[in-house]
């Protein structure tokens, strides 16, 4: 023992016997915090990690040579006194182990060492006094070790975290581009996904309607698409550029309730202040299906709008799907004097147009329409030669009668 721990005194008090005395029990010390924690935290006993338990003891043997040192030396420990503890930290995220369990176990170890510091005092003559003039020092140990233990921990989850974040976005281009994924970690991901070859799966991307701060609102978007759809199914939700992407299996849950949950989403995120608009592929038989999909997603996203919902293709009919797709020739054949016709009706009350649209919606049937319009027939009748003499085209004939409602969603949509 060194001059200086000879000589050391605690607020006027020798503690070198009572640090002797504790150096020891040091093995039985460490002994009988490994058992109390195992006996204590599920966490550790249910582990299966192989060096769990000698990693235990070495943390538990390093908070004990941290209060004896830090007790002769007449000082407060400080968290940076605790390195072996924050490494500790990252192995216990690699096991699994909550930060809730890992400060438990922690704080069950002093309390074991607290027991020793009373054994150990009443083997000495002023036993009492020993032990009451050093419990605040062990409070202050067990306060900067917890410190320690909870950053590292906190750290090691960022780490991870990041880690699992870059593994899923590298999963996601090899999807996108059509690359069978071939590293390790990105098919452990794939499975732990629900996701192959064989597997029928959704896309749905989803895009902001304002602008918004980037990276971290997008982010909590992903967070609440996973627990809307992927907290019980699985699937791959990842923040790509300024889109959120999910690729989600169809089953079980099937289509109609997983495009239900997501509808439900886009209700929430508005509430949260987050607007966004998503389109929803048609199901695809597996992920060598997925560019496929995404790209029907997005063109299902890009019928939605102005304010923020939700469009699966599915839902949408030849016709709208045809009239949906991004093609400036097929505005360019629109006839000028039927282009005209349409602006003009728009600028107005739009009255010729909706007479057009329910005509259609009742298969050409001048009486039906009427009556979902609330007119008389003869009022149809009008407005549909009208719209014939404006337009040029024979509203007794389907294939003109097509033609011209195709211009319609085209200009008006």
């Amino acid at each position: 023992m060194t001059g200086t721990a000879r000589t050391a005194m605690f607020d006027g008090y020798d503690v070198v016997p009572l640090v002797g005395r504790l150096r020891e029990r040091r093995d039985l010390f460490v002994a009988d915090a490994c058992t109390a924690i195992v006996a204590q935290v599920a966490a550790y006993s249910d582990n299966t990690q192989p060096t769990l338990l000698d990693e235990v003891a070495a943390n538990c043997a390093h908070v004990f040579e941290i209060f004896l040192g830090t007790l002769v030396e007449r000082r407060a420990p400080v968290a940076a006194d605790f390195p072996i503890s924050a490494a500790y930290a990252a192995r216990r995220v690699e096991a699994g182990i909550s930060l809730e369990d890992y400060l438990r176990a922690f704080r069950i170890g002093q309390g074991v060492l607290w027991e020793h510091v009373r054994s150990a005092s009443a083997e000495l003559a002023d036993g009492k006094e020993a032990a009451l003039t050093i419990v605040g020092h062990l409070m202050a140990t067990i306060e900067a070790g917890s410190s320690a233990a909870a950053q590292g921990y906190v750290e090691a989850t960022k780490l991870r975290v990041a880690d699992a974040t870059r593994i899923e976005r590298d999963l996601l281009e090899d999807l996108l581009a059509a690359r069978p994924p071939v590293v390790r970690a990105r098919l452990d991901v794939l499975a732990a996904a629900g996701l192959g070859k064989d597997k029928p799966l959704l896309v749905g991307v989803g895009h902001a309607l304002e602008p918004i701060e980037g990276f971290p609102v997008l982010t909590e978007a992903a967070h609440l698409a996973s627990r809307a759809v992927a907290r019980d199914v699985g699937g791959l939700v990842v923040v790509r550029q300024d889109e959120v992407v999910a690729i989600i299996p169809a089953e079980p849950l099937g289509e109609a309730r997983v495009v239900s949950r997501l509808t439900r989403l886009v209700t929430s995120l508005a509430g949260r202040g987050i607007p966004m608009t998503i389109g929803v592929s048609t199901v695809r038989a597996g992920i060598d299906e997925v560019p496929v999909a995404y790209r029907e997603a997005l063109l299902a996203g890009s019928t939605v709008g102005e304010r923020a919902g939700l469009v699966s293709l599915s839902s949408l009919t030849t016709l709208e799907y045809l009239v949906k797709r991004p093609d400036d020739s097929a505005r360019q054949l629109i006839r000028p004097e039927v282009r005209a016709f349409i602006d003009e009706d728009q600028a107005a009350d739009g009255v010729f147009v909706d007479t057009l649209r329910t005509y259609v919606a009742c298969d050409m049937n001048a009486k039906a329409a009427a009556a979902v319009l609330h007119i008389h027939v003869n009022t149809v009748y009008y407005r549909l030669d009208r719209i014939a003499e404006r337009t040029g085209y024979d509203l007794r004939r389907l294939d003109q009668v097509i033609d011209l409602l195709l211009a319609v969603r085209l200009v008006v949509g």
